[in-house]
């Protein structure tokens, strides 16, 4: 996988290309989730990770708004994945100026910090990119 692609600095992604940085999966993860990267870009990267890398537990991150840790970054993942999907179908569902997280038709059982998560600071970016041009082309399943 190339990581560096996921930074959202090209000077910084040169940078740590030059060094060859690496980095464990969960920061790999959160450089995948912190990226300007599609939401489709983003899910299958986090699905090349799950398939390419080792499972870790994931510990306890405040800065990013995970308070209780979890037992495996992999299952972490993968319920992200079904959550976002689930709520961008929902979008898509909704006309435009109704569309809200609705939970009841695509149950996911997800810990409440991923979605206090999710509802911060992926929701905002989903509206944004599903309005563009291109997240139209992409989601008109």
């Amino acid at each position: 996988m190339d990581i560096y692609s996921f930074l959202n600095s090209k000077d910084i992604a040169e940078h740590c290309r030059r060094l060859q940085k690496t980095w464990t999966p969960l920061q790999m993860a959160l450089i995948i989730s912190r990226s300007d990267r599609s939401v489709p870009d983003k899910h299958r990267a986090w699905r090349e990770l799950i398939s390419d890398y080792p499972d870790m537990p994931v510990p306890p991150l405040p800065e990013c708004e995970i308070t209780n840790g979890f037992e495996s970054l992999h299952k972490m993942l993968l319920a992200q994945i079904d959550y976002e999907k689930c709520a961008l179908r929902s979008f898509r569902n909704d006309t435009r100026e109704q569309a809200e997280i609705k939970t009841e038709p695509c149950q996911v059982d997800l810990p409440p910090a991923i979605i206090e998560t999710f509802a911060r600071f992926l929701v905002p970016e989903i509206r944004k990119y599903y309005d563009s041009e291109q997240g139209q082309r992409e989601f008109a399943e």
